[in-house]
């Protein structure tokens, strides 16, 4: 994951003190605070999403992001509702200097429409 040198966090630390910090390059995978990091950075892109509309209904509740370790799932039941949700999540990268891995990166469409046989 990359980071903006400049990036200026407030870091707890063992201690029990804390203090203010610019990060001066990203974590590396694996690093035993790559787990904070990745939280932080997240949580803005993950709050604008949930605030979108859109999304699917599971008992009557709508829901556009689900977040598992490093993955996270979008969902819409629209292809217009699923690309204004990527437009969200990719402002928020670009905002960062980010950008998501388009070679681990997964479109699947479900139910009784395809490609092939469009609803009417």
């Amino acid at each position: 994951m990359c980071y903006t040198p400049g990036i200026i966090i407030y870091m707890f630390l063992y201690d029990g003190t804390a203090a203010w910090e610019t990060l001066l390059k990203g974590t590396r995978q694996g690093d035993l605070s790559s787990p904070i990091h990745f939280n932080i950075f997240y949580q803005a892109m993950v709050h604008d999403l949930t605030v979108t509309a859109g999304g699917i209904r599971i008992q009557g509740i709508s829901y556009n992001v689900f977040c598992y370790a490093d993955d996270i799932l979008i969902c819409s039941n629209t292809s217009t509702g699923l690309q204004k949700l990527i437009g969200v999540a990719n402002a928020h990268m670009c905002k960062y200097g980010s950008s998501f891995n388009s070679t681990k990166t997964e479109c699947v469409s479900l139910g009784e429409y395809t490609l092939e046989n469009p609803p009417q």
